[in-house]
């Protein structure tokens, strides 16, 4: 009976095996691959023999000292000009063959297989991988591609056909930064962002192939400088008066496109038309910024952020002058500090005017008053701003008129300067209310004033139907008086002979004057603001008249007259056929006729018929004489 291997003897067979394999194989595998790089270095001395048995083929095709250079493709080995290698072989899959006149030929990276060759006839060297036959740097060329003030781009164009292109490395401010590839040929770009402006900056580039040989290539380039920032204005109106302007507009002009933000300071209040996002302090340049909720309306003094350019408008009053500052950012680097200046506004209009208002001689005239002819009325007032350009009047404080003659009035300046308004006004009856305000020269209109203007006569009272009459004693005057504005309300003086008489609106007369005699006259007519009117002439008395004795009723008594003030007087009396005193003339017994009676009241009276007695005249028999009576 054949006995088995134990597992102890099995084991033991196993291991030695093992160490035989481990011997064995790498031997073999060794010849192997010593046997297949012989045959490929064969194949690319081969290539070397066929070179040179082209350029003897070919020597009156080449001028002497030009290198031939093929190119293998997996297909042919043939120069630029489409000469082809002849040889037996298998066709590299890339690589060139270098042929020198001078004898000399290089192979450089013939690829066939997993082999890969460089080197002469004399130096071959031969690896599996043609990068690491690559002693060479990749071919690199950098260059300067788009540039802002914050950014710079940089173009990198990479070839390394053996070992490809493994790692580009920038380097640039002290920072690195590294982009992998496995490519023969890298194209590429990169942008540098967050850079100051306007400052030169050196950038490095480094290129790893897959043999880890660098190229470093440097390109120094200049950000952009920031744009210009200017301060720009519409004004209105266009050209300021008195250095005020209605309002303005201040916008920013930016010349450059890379702007993200601009920051504003106002010495003054204002309006933008844009949201201010961020409060950034109140200095003299922006400080840190705050959020804020999006506002239009800015403080003064105040530095604001804004994401867009804003257009400020300024539409308050203000007498002074004040200053804006502006910054443009790329939010990275700040534009200088721009300034411009923000005009004196004016939307106020002027103070209510005070009205003064006289008649013509230039006295003060009360509510009520009349004035003479007219009155005179100033409007005068103030403004702060662009000054007074007119006054304007209105009946109602609705309507306004910039000419005061729309509203039926006459008028003159006093003051074109000032324009101090004095206006002549003529017929004006009863009281009336008007209304004056100011404009000044920006159009602002102010707040009116109320005034009123006072009974105004400028008409002169009339004399007409003028009559004259007289008699011996006496000169009578008739006319008629009138006055458009008071009618009969007038005062009338009437002198005759130079006295004054009592007088009234029909007429007026004087006694007492001598006969036969002429007398001036004159009636002056007088309204109540002092206009006048006069009546003038003579007038001539007439001769008196001869005045009769009268006899009583049953004839007993005669009685004397004589002519006084335009009448025929008792002067006398006697009993008819006798003689009786009268005190001057009849009498050639004046004591015992008057004595004889006298006593009970009969006959004659001891004066010359005094109108207390006259009703005794002639006692009881036939009535009594009159004591006087008009001729």
């Amino acid at each position: 009976m054949k006995r088995g291997f134990t597992l102890v003897e099995l084991l033991a067979t196993i291991v030695v095996l093992a160490v035989i394999s481990l011997i064995t194989v790498p031997m073999i595998t060794g010849v192997i691959e010593k046997t297949k790089k012989g045959a490929f270095k064969d194949s690319v001395y081969e290539l070397f023999d066929a070179a040179s048995i082209y350029y003897a083929q070919h020597m009156t095709e080449h001028l002497i000292n030009n290198e031939l250079i093929f190119v293998c493709d997996s297909e042919k080995c043939k120069t630029q000009s489409n000469g082809e290698l002849k040889f037996k072989g298998q066709v590299p899959e890339s690589g060139k063959i270098i042929y020198n006149p001078k004898g000399y030929t290089e192979a450089l990276f013939i690829k066939i297989g997993k082999y890969c060759a460089s080197g002469n006839i004399n130096n071959l060297e031969i690896e599996k991988d043609c990068y690491k036959l690559d002693k060479t740097k990749a071919d690199v060329s950098v260059s300067q591609g788009t540039i802002t003030s914050k950014s710079i781009m940089v173009g990198v164009n990479a070839v390394d056909v053996e070992s490809k292109i493994k790692k580009i490395e920038y380097i640039i401010d002290g920072k690195t930064y590294i982009d992998d590839y496995d490519d023969i040929e890298v194209n590429t770009s990169k942008t540098f962002n967050d850079l100051k402006a306007n400052k030169e900056y050196t950038i490095k580039v480094i290129v790893t192939n897959g043999n880890n040989v660098k190229n470093t290539k440097e390109i120094k380039i200049t950000t952009k400088d920031l744009g210009i920032l200017t301060i720009k204005y519409n004004n209105n109106p266009t050209t300021a008066v008195n250095d005020y302007l209605k309002s303005q507009e201040a916008y920013l002009e930016y010349s450059g496109n890379d702007a993200v933000g601009y920051y504003i300071k106002s010495e003054r209040r204002a309006t933008s038309d844009k949201n201010a996002i961020k409060l950034c302090g109140s200095g003299t340049i922006p400080a840190e910024c705050s959020d804020i909720a999006a506002l239009k309306n800015l403080e003064s003094n105040n530095w604001y952020y804004f994401s867009s350019s804003p257009k400020l408008t300024y539409n308050e009053t203000s007498t002074e002058v004040s200053n804006i500052y502006a910054i443009a950012t790329n939010g990275i680097s700040n534009t200088a500090l721009t300034s411009g200046v923000i005009s004196k506004i004016d939307v106020t209009g002027p103070n209510a005017p005070s009205i003064y208002i006289w008649d013509i001689a230039g006295t003060a005239k009360n509510s009520g008053d009349w004035s003479k002819d007219g009155v005179w009325t100033s409007a005068r007032t103030t403004d702060v701003g662009s000054g007074i350009a007119y006054y304007q009047y209105s009946h109602d404080n609705v309507t306004f008129h910039n000419d005061i003659s729309t509203l039926g009035w006459t008028y003159n300046y006093e003051n074109a300067n000032t324009k101090e308004r004095l206006d002549y006004l003529i017929n004006w009856s009863g009281q009336w209310t008007f209304y004056v305000r100011a404009v000044d020269k920006l159009g602002n209109i102010g707040s009116s004033s109320a005034a009123f203007i006072e009974r105004v006569d400028a008409d002169t009272p009339t004399i007409t139907n003028g009559s004259v009459s007289s008699n011996s004693n006496t000169v009578s005057l008739g006319y008629v008086v009138n006055d458009a504005t008071f009618g009969k309300s007038v005062t009338v003086t009437c002198v005759i002979g130079g006295v004054q008489v009592a007088a009234s609106t029909t007429g007026c007369s004087r006694g007492g004057l001598a006969a036969s005699t002429n007398y001036a006259f004159t009636v002056t007519v007088t309204d109540p603001v002092g206009h006048s009117a006069t009546w003038s002439g003579t007038r001539a008395t007439t001769a008196p008249p001869s005045c009769a004795n009268r006899v009583s009723g049953d004839s007993n008594w005669t009685a004397t007259y004589s002519y006084s003030n335009g009448m025929c007087v008792i002067t006398g009396c006697y009993l008819t056929g006798r003689y009786c005193y009268n005190g001057t003339v009849g009498c050639t017994d004046p004591t015992s006729l008057y004595s004889s009676y006298s006593h009970n009241g009969r006959g004659c009276v001891t004066a010359p018929m005094a109108s207390a007695q006259s009703g005794n005249y002639a006692g009881s028999w036939g009535g009594a004489l009159p004591a006087s009576y008009v001729p």
